[in-house]
């Protein structure tokens, strides 16, 4: 039995899956693109094309994360500090009001806001603002239902109003304009990724086993493997197997 040496098939190229890796690599692969590319005929993206997708890549991807920073650190606070305050000023307004309109809901409570058939307090944001627009309406209608030692006045309904509308707007704006941001993020990933796979693939094919070029286009050469054959030495007789007892060939004899 003889062995012979065969290359492995190429295989497919794993480009990494955090962005900034790809986006490391892809400049590397644009390099070494720039050095071997003619020698080794390739006939897919330019290094320059490679780099100017990773660059904007890069770029697309500094917006966004700036997008996520803005709401974690702004957006997000500000809204959540005027929705806790709103709340406050919804839970506090009902006893003063109560002196007046009576303890439980009834129509006279329309005015005020309270809609639904009780005092609750509205479980979306877009409720609140809509419901603290008509508080800060109702008590400056409506004095008597004010209580100025607890904050609990038309002016204060305003302001928190103001502040909550606003804080509710700027979070609606930003989510849009995050969704946007990762949208471009998540096409130029995914055009970078499909000329670094083009080119990668067609690297692959080109070089040969021994070749320096793997290193500078960081990819790793294939492995040579031990292929078993079944073919004997050239020349050489197989032994000749014993007959066993009672074959044909010991009767004929």
């Amino acid at each position: 039995m003889s062995e012979a040496i065969e290359t492995k098939r190429p295989q497919s190229p794993t480009i990494p899956r955090p962005i900034g890796e790809a986006i490391e690599w892809a400049y590397q692969v644009a390099d070494a693109v720039d050095n071997h590319g003619i020698s080794l005929g390739l006939k897919g993206a330019t290094g320059g094309e490679i780099r100017r997708s990773a660059t904007g890549l890069k770029d697309a991807e500094t917006v966004f994360q700036e997008a996520v920073a803005k709401h974690s650190k702004e957006i997000s606070p500000a809204l959540k500090a005027a929705n806790a305050d709103a709340v406050q000023f919804i839970r506090g307004v009902k006893k003063p009001m109560s002196f007046v309109l009576g303890d439980r809901w009834n129509p006279a409570y329309v005015e005020a806001g309270f809609l639904n058939g009780n005092l609750q307090c509205p479980g979306k944001i877009s409720e609140r603002v809509a419901l603290m627009d008509r508080l800060s309406i109702f008590l400056k209608k409506h004095p008597e239902c004010e209580a100025e030692k607890h904050q609990i006045t038309a002016a204060r309904a305003a302001e928190l109003y103001q502040k909550l509308s606003a804080a509710f707007q700027a979070s609606i704006q930003h989510d849009v304009a995050r969704k946007e941001s990762r949208a471009v993020r998540d096409s130029a990933n995914k055009a970078m990724r499909k000329l670094l796979a083009d080119v990668t693939v067609e690297v692959r094919r080109k070089l040969c086993a021994a070749s320096p070029a793997w290193n500078a286009f960081g990819l790793q050469a294939p492995k040579p493997r031990i292929r078993k054959s079944n073919v004997g030495v050239a020349g050489a007789k197989k032994p000749a197997v014993a007959a066993k007892e009672g074959s044909p060939a010991l009767k004929a004899a």
